[in-house]
């Protein structure tokens, strides 16, 4: 198993999330927008635009603070340009 395959990142999110409720929402939320910004270009970024009405929402049902909503948009980020960089360059649309 390597460090990005799902099963670990699961298990490392599952973990922090029983001692800290770090947004799940958002870690999705943030993924999928980074991912598409990464293949799509500029086409997609006004998805990133999403992250912070997830994030208010969150925080507005009372299910989140905003340091747990940052934290999973941070990791929700993070890990795909983590992995992108790790892999041979895509060609831009």
């Amino acid at each position: 198993m390597n460090a990005g395959s799902p099963c670990r990142r699961d298990l490392v999110i599952t973990g922090v999330t029983t001692v800290w409720k770090m947004s799940m929402h958002l870690v999705g939320t943030a993924v999928a927008a980074t991912v598409l910004t990464l293949i799509h270009g500029k086409r997609a970024l006004p998805l990133v635009g999403l992250i912070p009405l997830v994030a208010w929402s969150r925080y507005l049902l009372d299910h989140h603070t905003p340091a747990q909503a940052l934290a999973g948009a941070a990791l929700g980020a993070a890990a795909p340009l983590i992995v992108f960089q790790t892999m041979d360059p895509l060609p831009r649309a």
